[in-house]
């Protein structure tokens, strides 16, 4: 009785101390995880503060932007400036093609009332 007393204590002892290194190693694997996480996240960190470096303020894209609208309004002041000389250019040479016209059919027509009065005479 005593024996089997024993060897029952012995398999109660045996599975007592595999229950302590399942859980030992479960902490180990549980650790492992947890450092190679936080690595992951501090190398993430490390990443982010690099390419922080990179980015442009708030301020710098407010100035690169004023100074490019202000390069914008120039040049459509310029281009409009330029439409309104062609379109007055253009304007002055249709008017200066009517005058010719208009000049062209009035010597007709002066140019045949002058015929016409010659031819009755």
């Amino acid at each position: 009785m005593e024996e089997q007393w024993q060897r029952e204590m012995e398999v109660r002892w045996d599975a007592h101390k595999r229950e302590h290194a399942l859980e030992m190693q479960a902490i180990l694997v549980a650790r492992e995880s947890i450092d190679r996480r936080l690595t992951e996240m501090n190398e993430l960190r490390s990443q982010i503060n690099s390419e922080r470096g990179e980015f442009m303020t708030r301020a710098m894209f407010d100035a690169k932007f004023e100074a490019l609208a202000a390069k914008i309004e120039v040049a459509a002041d310029t281009l409009d400036a330029r439409l309104n000389s062609l379109e007055n250019a253009r304007s002055n040479f249709e008017g200066r093609i009517w005058a010719v016209g208009a000049i062209f059919a009035g010597s007709i027509v002066l140019i045949q009332v002058g015929l016409s009065i010659l031819k009755l005479t």
